[in-house]
């Protein structure tokens, strides 16, 4: 029974720790993101006194919507596209009809790469309009179901031991003994 509530207080203490090294942390850095970009993304990116803003929502992982909103706009629901590692290619962007295609004709842009950063959850789209070159960095855009998460994720490292902890420790020859008893998250014996 000595050697368990040992190994509970040794595994309170790095739970301690953890929470303690990462408090200062936000709780979207503790968490991996994903491989793949989901939700809303948006940003704008002001160029000569023209602000240009964009927004991606991928509805799946083969559709997406497009706006970009300024100089030149775009609105384009339901577009084919995918990941190649991290590319985002429009699958049809060459194809005469299509909406993004059709509207960066018409107002003589070209897209000249979009890509995902998973690990800052960003999406960057590089346009060329006339002679320049705007970098559109679209974050990803916080939902109540992400704040659902996250609010969950710090319930968890906020979590109370309670119950009777034991232990002891020597070191350089003195031998340390402690019983705990956490009867509330306000008292302990």
């Amino acid at each position: 029974c000595s050697r368990k509530r040992t190994n509970q207080i040794s595994a309170m203490f790095a739970a301690f720790l953890v929470v303690s090294v990462c408090s200062a942390a936000s709780l979207r850095g503790i968490v991996k993101s994903a491989a793949a970009p989901s939700g809303s993304y948006s940003g704008s990116a002001t160029v000569l006194g023209e602000t240009f803003d964009g927004t991606v929502v991928i509805e799946s992982t083969s559709l997406a919507d497009l706006s970009i909103t300024g100089a030149v706009t775009l609105s384009c629901d339901d577009e084919p596209w995918h990941l190649d590692g991290s590319e985002v290619i429009l699958d049809d962007i060459d194809v005469s009809g299509d909406c993004v295609h059709d509207n960066l004709e018409k107002y003589d842009v070209t897209l000249e790469d979009a890509t995902y950063d998973a690990d800052a959850d960003t999406i960057t789209l590089k346009v060329k309009y006339s002679v320049i070159s705007i970098d559109l960095v679209l974050t990803h855009d916080t939902t109540m179901r992400d704040l659902a998460l996250m609010m969950a994720a710090r319930r968890a490292l906020d979590a109370q031991p309670s119950g009777e902890y034991s232990g002891s420790k020597t070191v350089l020859g003195i031998s340390v003994t402690a019983d705990i008893n956490v009867k509330s998250d306000t008292s302990s014996t």
